[in-house]
């Protein structure tokens, strides 16, 4: 998940990955994980339970000092979390 993240997120230069090519989906199977998922440009979390609350993650960082105010949406638009619940 870091050296995801590494590509596709960072902080230097503050947009890296924002023009990437990849494409990454990171899956997590029924249970709690304790495991803080920082999520890139072009990255999607999903849980694979029947609701949200059967995957649950410690937590999850979207930005993590990497979102760039001057880009607006586009700091937010190729990223998603789907059916996970985020404790902690």
């Amino acid at each position: 998940m870091n050296g995801v993240f590494n590509e596709m997120g960072g902080k230097n230069p503050t947009d890296h990955g924002q023009w990437s090519h990849s494409r990454y989906a990171l899956f997590f199977h029924k249970g709690y994980h304790h495991v803080s998922v920082q999520v890139g440009y072009y990255t999607t979390v999903h849980g694979l339970g029947k609701t949200p609350n059967d995957t649950a993650l410690n937590g999850l960082a979207v930005f993590d000092g990497s979102w760039n105010p001057h880009n607006g949406a586009l700091s937010t638009f190729w990223r998603s979390a789907e059916n996970v619940a985020f404790k902690g």
